[in-house]
């Protein structure tokens, strides 16, 4: 996938979902400054779109960013209508980046994987349950994983879990562990990026009218 996006010109691209596909392809690969570009642009172009929001969200989770995320993400909770998981998702990627305590974090991933059975979340709550000191309920999940979706690399994944052949806390506590200072904040894109936010936040908290002058309807016209 990272070898067709690189065939493509995105600088002349006008399709934010398209360029938001692009960025989720540069985060799996690690390469976060050409994802953040793809994805600013996407924003710029679809402000009010959450599911560039979201990943948004996800890139600055990965660089460590993680007030940032937290800005965006009041922007993805003010455009949300209907999309509840899709905030949960966020708030359980937030506070997991913040290491919050996993009773915490169990709370917010248990409805997902009961709302909706999806390999990904239901590793992650093995992984979760392994973090927790509860590796019964992991082997438990794990098999769960397997059983439901053969063939999924997460059901791989699982089995190493099982087998003790897996870093659980590599894997779970992926993003960095302490906050990390914004970089290059002069740039282009950083400025772009933040005269988009007050956009953004300009929509989200629109000024009150101003009124420039009165008429007092009591005066009559004296013509």
């Amino acid at each position: 996938a990272l070898d067709l996006v690189e065939e493509q010109d995105l600088d002349k691209s006008y399709n934010p979902q398209f360029l938001r596909l692009c960025g989720e392809i540069y985060i799996e690969n690690g390469r976060y400054e050409e994802s953040r570009k793809v994805l600013l642009k996407a924003h710029a172009m679809s402000p009010e779109g959450n599911r560039i929001i979201y990943s948004i969200i996800r890139l600055y989770l990965h660089m460590g960013y993680f007030t940032r995320a937290e800005k965006y993400f009041e922007q993805y909770k003010f455009n949300e209508e209907y999309d509840k998981r899709g905030r949960i998702h966020l708030e359980y990627m937030i506070r997991k980046a913040r290491h919050a305590d996993p009773k915490e974090l169990l709370a917010l991933l248990l409805p997902i994987c009961d709302e909706e059975e999806e390999d990904k979340w239901i590793f992650e709550l093995a992984l979760l349950y392994s973090i927790a000191g509860r590796e019964d309920k992991a082997v438990e999940e794990c098999r769960h994983v397997i059983d439901l979706f053969k063939g999924s690399r997460y059901a791989q994944l699982a089995q190493d879990l099982i087998s003790g052949e897996f870093d659980v806390a590599t894997s779970f506590y992926r993003y960095p562990l302490v906050e990390e200072l914004e970089q290059d904040t002069d740039s282009e894109i950083a400025i772009m990026e933040e005269e988009q936010l007050v956009r953004d936040y300009e929509r989200m908290f629109p000024k009150d009218p101003v009124i420039v002058s009165m008429v007092d309807d009591d005066i009559e016209d004296s013509g």
